[in-house]
């Protein structure tokens, strides 16, 4: 989980150091508490702000909607139900 301002870093990196003339980069959602991720739409304008223009943002929307394993799990879970949601917000 990086902020947009470490993401502008390492598009940088990605252009400058590794020779790569298109980068795009991808926003997966925040942890909020212990057990849950969720998609906040403002990362995706602060993302766009922070690494141009010219880089496209994709949202992993399968990813905002997944709740990690807790000690008792051996497999992370979700909610199916909400991808269509969260993809209509991003």
């Amino acid at each position: 989980f990086a902020s947009a301002s470490v993401m502008a870093h390492a598009v940088s990196k990605a252009k400058q150091l590794g020779g790569a003339e298109r980068v795009m980069v991808c926003e997966r959602g925040l942890m909020f508490g212990l057990d849950a991720l969720v998609f906040d739409p403002r990362q995706v304008a602060e993302l766009q702000r922070a690494c141009g223009p010219e880089v496209p943002v994709l949202v992993d929307v399968t990813h905002a909607c997944q709740s990690p394993p807790s000690r008792d799990m051996h497999a992370s879970s979700g909610s199916r139900a909400m991808v269509p949601l969260v993809a209509r917000a991003a």
